[in-house]
């Protein structure tokens, strides 16, 4: 376990990516802040960045200009290890891809997170099954594989896996992709919901603008925009 951040967090401050551009694929993003329970939505067209500006808030990718800042803490003046710690224990991720684990169940899947974070581990007061059951999956398939369950079903155990051991901010990437417009709604509800408990914030990237009501703030992103 790392025990060598600079920590010095003492904001309600989340996150803040200011005067950013990524120099992967030559975009810049607007200034961004996002605070402590707060729930922002990106939308834009194809190609307008919404997911390398959420790699970029994840410290997935640092390939970029300007400042990144999680919890007061920028990514580019960690090292490789520091950054993955800093990200395992205070940023949940929905994937649009999901990345479940195959070959586990869906309470394993769902606890994977405290494997790698004592804080999550530590703060973990909500079990699987309390999530898992917060989001619509009852107790009788908990013990079932990823590949037993529909995509919409998927996608509600990514989710609880983001919201598990309480990380300071879950960043979404299209998590409501498969899902018709009612249980879309259902779905960001109960996500919102169990949220809420523990004041988590939340950046959702969406081609939804349905979904815009319930959240703080809403970000377009435009095809080559500055």
């Amino acid at each position: 376990m790392l025990t060598s951040l600079p920590w010095r967090w003492q904001t309600d401050r989340m996150l803040i990516c200011s005067n950013l551009t990524s120099l992967r694929v030559d975009i810049s993003f607007p200034t961004i802040e996002v605070t402590e329970g707060q729930r922002i939505l990106i939308s834009g067209a194809s190609g307008s960045g919404k997911s390398t500006l959420l790699n970029l808030m994840a410290g997935l990718d640092t390939n970029y200009n300007g400042q990144v800042q999680l919890l007061d803490l920028d990514w580019n003046a960690l090292t490789a290890a520091q950054r993955q710690q800093l990200r395992a224990d205070h940023i949940g991720i929905i994937f649009q891809s999901l990345n479940l684990i195959p070959y586990l169940d869906l309470i394993d899947n769902v606890e994977l997170p405290a494997r790698f974070s004592a804080i999550r581990r530590k703060a973990a007061d909500r079990s699987a099954t309390e999530l898992l059951d917060r989001l619509g999956l009852p107790a009788r398939i908990h013990r079932r594989k990823p590949d037993q369950l529909s995509l919409g079903q998927r996608q509600r155990v990514a989710a609880a896996r983001a919201l598990y051991g309480a990380p300071k901010l879950i960043l979404a990437d299209e998590p409501t992709s498969a899902l018709d417009s009612h249980n879309a709604q259902r779905f960001i509800d109960l996500l919102t919901e169990s949220m809420n408990l523990d004041n988590q914030s939340l950046v959702m990237v969406t081609h939804d603008l349905s979904l815009a009501t319930g959240f703080d703030r809403h970000i377009h992103l435009d095809v080559g925009h500055a």
